[in-house]
């Protein structure tokens, strides 16, 4: 028997009675639920077995959800707990009334591009050199531990002190900025942090990678969107640590100089829709209106 994950965010208690309640829906469809918080995913819920993913809170569960099922094929139905999201399908009035026509297959495919970040080792060697990381390699199997559904962040940590950052395309130079930091997103991502760093809105279906400084001392290049078939080399020089970032929700230190490359991942985000395709730009437009 299939099993649906209902991914509830502990934050939100209405989110898990919710998701308790919307259990009963899914039994009924003839499908074992599965009810787990959104920060033990990984260790409670096999994957590979899932007819559908349901979220139960914000785009911030969402996209823990997103990197957990990264190239699963498992599509994700949002259930909006909290304010206007991006990512979320349903109200939470409807959720349970509307989820057995998703689970009889009533939906179209949203496909979502993902960003793959691989830190290279330093070179430097010394004491420390083996926690080097390098994961999330699309050519090595397609771990998920260095997967982004919006973006890879290279930011200046905790120190106010702006960092040095060098940006390579597919091998040659481009562009050094002095920054607090550099977003680099996919479409989905450039309504977040890029979008508030003056970065321009992709459009969903756009396929393209976009890179914008943060607070940039006088910058000659403010954004850029490169092909989906570009590599990106990073290089973050700094006298204090620095860090890279994934969607808001995973961090690694990194040291200084340390390469970090950026392309587009192998995997993606299947999301289920029922609504039309145009409501991306009605929650665009309402989202810049509470601004």
């Amino acid at each position: 028997m299939q099993s649906v994950a209902l991914v509830f965010q502990p934050m939100f208690p209405d989110a898990r009675r919710l998701a308790e309640k919307c259990c009963k829906t899914v039994e009924l469809a003839g499908f074992e639920p599965k009810l787990v918080s959104a920060w033990e995913l990984s260790s409670v819920v096999d994957s590979s077995n899932l007819r559908l993913a349901v979220t139960f809170g914000g785009d911030g569960t969402i996209i823990r959800v997103a990197r957990w099922l990264a190239g699963s094929g498992v599509p994700i139905l949002g259930v909006a707990m909290g304010q206007l999201g991006f990512l979320t399908e349903l109200p939470p009035e409807t959720a349970c009334e509307r989820l057995p026509a998703v689970l009889s297959g009533s939906y179209w495919i949203d496909e979502r591009l993902m960003l793959s970040a691989v830190v290279k080792p330093s070179g430097k060697g010394g004491a420390g050199a083996e926690e080097d990381v390098a994961a999330g390699d699309p050519g090595s199997g397609g771990s998920s531990a260095l997967i982004a559904l919006n973006d890879v962040v290279i930011a200046r940590g905790a120190s106010p002190r702006v960092v040095k950052v060098d940006v390579f395309v597919d091998g040659a130079p481009l562009v050094s900025y002095v920054a607090d930091g550099l977003i680099l997103a996919t479409p989905t991502g450039s309504t977040a942090y890029a979008l508030a760093a003056g970065g321009p809105v992709l459009a969903p279906g756009v396929q393209g990678l976009l890179m914008v400084p943060v607070a940039a001392h006088l910058a000659v290049l403010k954004s850029l969107v490169v092909p989906i078939s570009s590599k990106l080399e990073v290089r973050a020089s700094a006298e204090q640590p620095t860090l890279l970032v994934l969607d808001g929700q995973q961090q690694i230190p990194l040291r200084n100089g340390q390469p970090v490359t950026v392309e587009v991942a192998r995997e993606r985000t299947i999301f289920a829709r029922i609504g039309s395709p145009n409501r991306f730009y009605e929650t665009l437009m309402q989202s810049l209106k509470k601004r």
